[in-house]
């Protein structure tokens, strides 16, 4: 399960269009204008994730914003040892010239939680392969306590509204702007 925390008053904690979304949408907490030719945007969030063991965070494009007006995701992975910092969304226009509006509180891009491998992957001073896999010296990841400003993963998907599909993506399948 992942745990989502405001690391200022104007975030918003991500949210699923339904329980079966892939990915949690991420909300922008300035107003800034994206214009094509002139490079990417990072766009704040004032979220911080606490992701499961064995999961990276994969910042994904909306698709209605690509289609509708030509915003792509200019990379986006979150490590699991990345908490708690705040998580940022880089943002560009791939239509020159083209002008975009992005407000606080818009839906700028997803949060794909996806599974790892790290098999075979060790730090440390020195490693040894043997018929058995990698043995090797570990780094600790230190865990981070949680407290009753988290909002678990759990919680957003049984938030959810009852509204139904179309009336919650403006009517543009599962993903509009």
């Amino acid at each position: 399960m992942a745990f989502f925390k405001k690391t200022a008053e104007s975030g918003t904690i991500p949210t699923k269009g339904t329980s079966d979304s892939a990915g949690y949408d991420l909300y922008s907490t300035v107003d800034i204008t994206i214009v094509g030719g002139e490079g990417m945007v990072l766009i704040p969030t004032c979220i911080s994730a606490q992701l499961p063991p064995g999961t990276y965070g994969s910042i994904r494009p909306r698709s209605g914003l690509a289609y509708k007006h030509h915003i792509n995701v200019g990379g986006g992975v979150i490590d699991r040892d990345y908490f708690p910092n705040p998580i940022g969304v880089l943002l560009y226009c791939v239509k020159n010239g083209y002008k975009y509006e992005i407000k606080a509180g818009d839906r700028i891009a997803q949060l794909v939680i996806e599974k790892i491998s790290n098999e075979g992957s060790v730090s440390g001073n020195k490693a040894e392969v043997n018929d058995g896999g990698v043995s090797g010296n570990k780094a600790e990841v230190n865990k981070a306590e949680v407290n009753d400003k988290w909002v678990s993963s759990n919680e957003v998907s049984n938030n959810l509204s009852t509204q139904s599909l179309s009336q919650r993506n403006g009517g543009f399948g599962s993903t509009g702007v």
